[in-house]
């Protein structure tokens, strides 16, 4: 996911979900982590990720199964955006204790 998606994740992240499959030419990875709340903005900005918009993308169930919190689009922020060598979408949620739950995939 770093070296795919060019993410670059916080001490502190704790992995939830990983998956990766290859489709045709790509190879598509799929995450949910856990991230503290105090180093979101260092994730957006080390990971090059400045495009957010409020609430949760319509597709976000066909992605990630661990999803539960995105049932309610309050608290969520996502961004669809290309990262300079993959696609890259990331759902970003306050769980509200401290910490973020962060559902990401990249392809590439």
């Amino acid at each position: 996911m770093e070296a795919c998606g060019e993410l670059v994740f916080p001490a502190g992240t704790e992995l939830r979900e990983y998956t990766e499959q290859g489709f045709f030419n790509d190879q598509v990875s799929t995450a949910v982590v856990d991230i503290p709340s105090a180093d979101i903005a260092l994730f957006k900005r080390e990971s090059a990720l400045d495009r957010f918009e409020p609430g949760v993308p319509t597709y976000w169930n066909l992605y990630w199964s661990d999803a539960d919190p995105l049932d309610s689009s309050t608290g969520s922020e996502h961004s669809d955006e290309p990262g300079p060598a993959a696609t890259r979408w990331v759902v970003i949620h306050d769980l509200g204790t401290g910490t973020n739950r962060v559902f990401l995939r990249a392809a590439c």
